[in-house]
């Protein structure tokens, strides 16, 4: 198994729920989230660049969390947004 099926693999696994990814440019961005106990839910983000033996895709989660999975979809996909437009820095 290649790291980019690893990594898809590790996206499945890990989601509970995930919205549609959407490309913007040369990037695949793909919001999940998982639950964080006590009905809350944390969010995390996909950046996938490249294709085949050049794919390199990146998961990012972020720390606040939230009361219901499409408060975190929709923070997910925001922070992708800003990223690309250099509005937010992950880590």
């Amino acid at each position: 198994m290649n790291r980019a099926s690893l990594a898809l693999l590790y996206l499945v696994l890990m989601s509970h729920s995930a919205v549609t990814p959407f490309a913007i440019g040369k990037f695949l961005f793909t919001p999940l989230t998982r639950p964080a106990g006590r009905e809350r839910f944390t969010a995390s983000l996909s950046i996938r660049r490249g294709q085949g033996s050049q794919t390199q895709d990146s998961v990012y989660t972020f720390k606040p969390e939230f009361a219901n999975r499409d408060s975190a979809l929709a923070y997910a996909a925001q922070q992708g947004r800003e990223w690309l437009h250099g509005k937010a820095r992950l880590a």
